[in-house]
Parts: C-alpha cells; structure tokens; sequence
C-alpha cells in the first residue's frame, strides 16, 4: 500500500448527524429562528425547528392530517424559510417525516392509518 493511500484520514462518522455549530446555523437556519444568544446558537439540533413548523401546522389543519396537508400548510406558513435553506430546500419534505418521527418519539403524536393513507395526529 502506498503511503500516499495509508495517510488519507477517513472520518467514521457520516456528515450532517453532529450538532451544528453557530457557522451551519447561521446560513442555514431561517433568520428568525436565530435571536438567540450567539452561545446559546450551538445547542440547537439539526432540524429541531422543523419539529415546531410540523406541530404548527398540524394544529393549522385541525391536529390531524395526511403528510401532503402538513406539507402544504408548511408551505404556505415557511415557503420564504424553505427557498432561503439552500442545498436543504431539496431535502425538506423527507426533514418533514422524521420532524413528524420525533414528534411520535417524544409521545406528542402518533400516526395512525385509514386504508391505505396515513394521519399525523396529535396527541
């Protein structure tokens, strides 16, 4: 083996999992999601504001509704925040399901299923 291919580092970790720093957040996240405290900016998770606009707009549509309601209803609440995202404006509807994943984990909805169409709920 070459040293050349022996002194490559590769990092075990996937990108996007670890928390972001201020620099991710401030040109990532809506501008509105940034008033707080510069030291405060580093505890926020990846995608924690997304939990928020899903149970915002679940209770926009009633407290129930398919996946396309709550992704309309996010559309008409965040479409300006969604364009500004950038390369994340291409992955927000699967952002959407594990915000609504989260959701179910912290016992603050639940999904049920009539036919062949699944229902956000909240709980």
């Amino acid at each position: 083996m070459s040293q050349e291919a022996t002194s490559r580092r590769v990092d075990p970790k996937p990108r996007g999992f670890a928390a972001p720093g201020r620099a991710w957040l401030a040109t990532r996240c809506p501008s509105h999601l940034l008033t707080k405290s510069p030291d405060s900016l580093s505890t926020v998770a990846a995608g924690d504001y997304l939990v928020d606009w899903v149970r915002e707009a679940l209770v926009d549509v009633g407290g129930k509704g398919t996946i396309v309601d709550v992704c309309k209803q996010l559309w008409r609440l965040h479409e300006r925040d969604l364009r500004a995202m950038g390369d994340e404006f291409y992955t927000w509807q699967y952002d959407v399901r594990w915000a609504a994943h989260q959701l179910r984990k912290r016992r603050q909805a639940r999904l049920t299923t009539v036919g062949r169409r699944s229902i956000w709920e909240l709980i």
